[in-house]
């Protein structure tokens, strides 16, 4: 009982003296700027007071709403709401006094939210894409997109060869090819006919092979003291661009929390998966990418039947599509499927051609001209 008594006095003691120092200090004033200043930054979640004795406890939203009924003559207003936590149990005030003094919010340019004019009706305005990167001294363009650089978006070769197939010959062919087929299995019982969420899930683990083998690549360089002959920026290329595919269709369809927990298992199996095998035959490796990205073809020529035929709606293309493909201003999904199908069936042949040359035991460099408008042949180095 008298411990009950003591411990209450000792800790309005304690608070007292902090609170004293606070003033003294002008970190009180400091605090209440900040409070003024966190009501107008949107996305903060309420904060629970300290519970503790310590210094920040003292300092947590429950002791500072008693400062301010007790010293409303120092410019803290007693009508105030509490302030978020500060100290260890809360972010460092240089973060969120950073954050409160921003000017104001970034859009979010990747929302999926439908603009809708005074009637309440989808607005169909087109969207303005951002065209022409401009030089590299400019600091001052206008780019938006954090995901990609103005130099990195290009034109898709929709004239690419969409029924070129490599026949499997031999063990390590057939074992790819049966492999692939055995994935795809899976991947039609469970997604069927839900292309958007197929692709989402899919391009999510499409990113994996070009970033392993980019690296295996380059550490292999770094072994042998020697040059890779542009491979190694063509397959981290091929990533950063299995990755735009991502953003795109996330914007069109959001997965479910299922998907998201098949995102982290698919991704963390295949990921080891691909990583040992790329140890023990990188030959076997990029052959079933290139049979992945065959099978990645067929799925994006059903959903553009789907589309045609009336069963998904033909929406219009997000703006990050528009800029990292160029597309029209007016262009729809639609356009958006075409160019992804496009960049499937080059890194088909990327992957295919990189198996021949590893199988002919040849360095020959990344074809850059042929890449560069997408008509890589894996057959002219043979199969």
């Amino acid at each position: 009982m008298v411990c009950a008594g003591i411990v209450p006095k000792v800790t309005s003691i304690y608070c007292r003296v902090v609170g004293r120092a606070v003033r003294a200090t002008g970190v009180g004033d400091l605090l209440a700027r900040q409070q003024g200043l966190w009501r107008n930054v949107p996305g903060n979640a309420p904060h629970l007071p300290c519970r503790d004795w310590s210094l920040a406890g003292c300092l947590s939203s429950k002791s500072l709403t008693t400062w301010s009924a007790t010293y409303t003559a120092r410019g803290v207003r007693e009508s105030e709401p509490r302030l978020p936590p500060v100290g260890l149990a809360a972010a460092p005030l240089w973060r969120t006094g950073a954050r409160a003094l921003s000017t104001q919010p970034q859009p979010d340019t990747s929302s999926t939210t439908t603009i809708t004019d005074a009637t309440g009706r989808p607005d169909e305005t087109p969207y303005q894409p951002v065209r022409d990167a401009p030089p590299k001294s400019d600091p001052n363009y206008p780019w938006k997109w954090h995901s990609f650089l103005p130099e990195h978006t290009y034109k898709p070769n929709l004239n690419v060869d969409l029924k070129r197939h490599v026949q499997p010959t031999g063990f390590s062919d057939r074992f790819a090819y049966y492999t692939v087929k055995f994935l795809r299995f899976f991947a039609d019982a469970f997604f069927q006919r839900r292309y958007g969420h197929r692709a989402v899930v899919l391009e999510t683990v499409a990113a994996v092979p070009g970033m392993v083998g980019g690296m295996m690549l380059h550490l292999q360089c770094l072994r042998r003291f020697r040059q890779s002959g542009g491979w190694i920026r063509v397959l981290l290329e091929e990533a950063e661009n299995e990755r735009m595919h991502l953003m795109v269709y996330m914007s069109i369809a959001q997965p479910r929390a299922l998907e998201r927990a098949l995102v982290i298992l698919a991704q963390a199996g295949f990921f080891s998966f691909y990583t040992l095998l790329y140890t023990i035959s990188p030959k076997t490796a990029h052959r079933l990418v290139g049979y992945l990205e065959e099978e990645a073809i067929v799925s994006y020529t059903e959903y553009l039947k789907d589309i045609d035929d009336g069963r998904i709606p033909n929406i219009p293309a997000p703006p990050i599509a528009i800029d990292y493909w160029q597309l029209d201003p007016n262009a729809r999904l639609r356009d958006v499927v075409l160019a992804t199908r496009a960049d499937e069936a080059h890194h088909r042949d990327v992957n295919h051609l990189r198996a021949n040359l590893i199988k002919a035991h040849r360095g020959d460099p990344a074809p850059y001209a042929a890449l560069k408008h997408g008509e890589v042949d894996p057959s002219q180095y043979g199969s």
